[in-house]
């Protein structure tokens, strides 16, 4: 994603037909493995809906941002996702029993940057203000209930529509595309990899910041997953090379 763009504002929606169930599967499936890894539960409640007029790609961004933070976050128990659909309302909270985020912390969450007070490696603080920043792209809301040592609660409410036709589902922003991945963890990479090849992605991986950058500036990806600390390295060599061999107009991404 161009943090810039969407810190400026100069980003627009790409609305299409959205199968909510079938996104929100392919992000947690992304996920699932994670939390088994540190013991967690990652548990998901979607009853039942229409198909949406949304910008599924946004929606999977937020999706992606909440859990890697409650995943990272929490070190026992488990998260909770839900999704509701009320008229011309999409409700999603993700729950966790993490270590909560202290009162004076809270004010300053999505700000870039901004961490609690427990600091885990890897962590760049961006995640949270992309999604306040999705989230005020949707022309939405976001609230937090959390409390200090027992975990946190992140409810967004998000104006939408049901789609009029039943169209292809593609605007829900997988099965198609292709994708660089840049991590350091081993199983993590390996994990994303393979599950993001089973849901028809083209995907290649990188444990390097150096391999990665050689390669986006030589090949064309439509979405850019970027580890933002990569051992002394930071990821963002990799979306600058990207931004700066893009043909005019076209713009990396990342989640």
């Amino acid at each position: 994603m161009d943090i810039s763009a969407l810190k400026n504002h100069q980003l627009a929606l790409e609305p299409a037909t959205t199968d909510i169930e079938e996104l929100v599967a392919c992000v947690v499936a992304v996920h699932q493995g994670n939390a088994e890894a540190k013991g967690l539960a990652l548990t998901v409640s979607v009853p039942p809906m229409p198909l949406l007029w949304l910008d599924g790609n946004r929606l999977r961004q937020i999706m992606w941002n909440l859990l890697s933070n409650a995943i990272r976050y929490t070190d026992q128990g488990g998260i909770r996702l839900e999704l509701e659909y009320r008229p011309r309302n999409l409700v999603l909270s993700v729950a966790d029993t993490g270590v909560g985020i202290p009162e004076d912390i809270r004010v300053q969450l999505f700000r870039p940057f901004t961490r609690g007070k427990t600091r885990r490696p890897g962590s760049s603080g961006l995640g949270l203000a992309i999604v306040h920043e999705l989230v005020t792209l949707f022309g939405g809301q976001i609230e937090i209930d959390s409390q200090e040592g027992r975990g946190s609660t992140f409810t967004l409410s998000l104006p939408v529509q049901e789609a009029s036709t039943p169209e292809d589902c593609d605007g829900a922003g997988y099965g198609q595309g292709r994708i660089l991945l840049l991590d350091d963890d081993d199983p993590i990479r390996e994990s994303y990899s393979a599950l993001l090849q089973e849901n028809g992605y083209s995907v290649s991986s990188f444990a390097t910041v150096n391999d990665a950058a050689a390669q986006v500036v030589r090949h064309r990806f439509d979405i850019l997953l970027i580890d933002l600390q990569v051992g002394t390295a930071s990821g963002y060599e990799v979306a600058e090379a990207a931004a700066a061999s893009a043909p005019t107009g076209i713009r990396p991404s990342s989640a």
